[in-house]
């Protein structure tokens, strides 16, 4: 580390790497072991309507120039989208939420233009040299996985701090690793999980008890195959299982 300016506050980088050295080259700045992030996010609320909106979108590994940046927008980028509705139900003092959210960090199909072959890996949270957001070796990313893509929809009663309701996800397990490890085998097909939960939130006065019961079927677990799978009849494992949690929160002043 330097001890210039821009070496204290990164932030202040521009958004293209030819413009950081005089020669102009991208391998001299990548070998410095530093990496950028630039991410957009919006929300839009309509609370007569009691619904909101809202997206994230973000790259890593920025741009050469502005041409490559243009051309290759797609490059090392994740995206998150998601919105609320309520449903007043007047009989019983209560509101019916919707919540639906998705989340896709797997690398676009850029890799097969920009790398020879299917070597890929420049997704986000993860980086050759600056290994992106870890502590010692452990990635700091979304909990679902680095390159997993996962889509949410959630249906609940709320009242107050109590509810209850169901839990709809579908996870599409590390998919940067499924396609650089496997390739072009068509034996081997991506680990996908679908789960049905159940929600349930209780007060007792000053105690809050949340529970969530998650029933979950994997699909091609950790991209295994059984015994009777071939290329041209392709069999993978299916595993059950189940995740259960409870939480118990007691208010020490009303």
């Amino acid at each position: 580390m330097g001890d210039s300016f821009k070496d204290y506050f990164p932030v202040f980088e521009v958004f293209q790497k030819k413009t950081l050295f005089e020669n102009g080259n991208s391998i001299t700045y990548d070998g410095r072991g530093q990496d950028q992030q630039v991410s957009l996010s919006m929300r839009y609320v309509v609370p007569k309507a009691n619904f909101e909106i809202y997206a994230e979108y973000g790259r890593r590994d920025h741009a050469y120039n502005w041409r490559d940046f243009i051309l290759n927008p797609d490059h090392a980028r994740a995206y998150l989208f998601g919105f609320q509705k309520l449903f007043p139900i007047p009989e019983r003092n209560s509101f019916l939420q919707v919540r639906g959210e998705m989340t896709q960090q797997q690398e676009s199909v850029n890799r097969y233009v920009r790398y020879p072959g299917l070597i890929g890996n420049q997704t986000w949270n993860t980086h050759g040299l600056a290994r992106a957001f870890g502590n010692y070796g452990e990635n700091l990313g979304v909990g679902i996985g680095v390159g997993s893509n996962v889509q949410t929809l959630e249906i609940t009663e709320v009242k107050g701090m109590m509810k209850r309701g169901i839990l709809l996800e579908r996870l599409e397990n590390n998919q940067d690793y499924f396609f650089r490890a496997f390739g072009q085998n068509t034996e081997k097909k991506p680990w996908v999980d679908l789960s049905f939960g159940l929600l349930w939130d209780q007060r007792f006065d000053r105690l809050v008890l949340s529970g969530k019961a998650q029933f979950v079927k994997a699909h091609n677990y950790q991209w295994q195959s059984k015994g009777i799978s071939t290329d041209d009849y392709p069999n993978g494992r299916k595993v059950f299982s189940f995740y259960g949690n409870l939480n118990i929160v007691y208010q020490l002043k009303k």
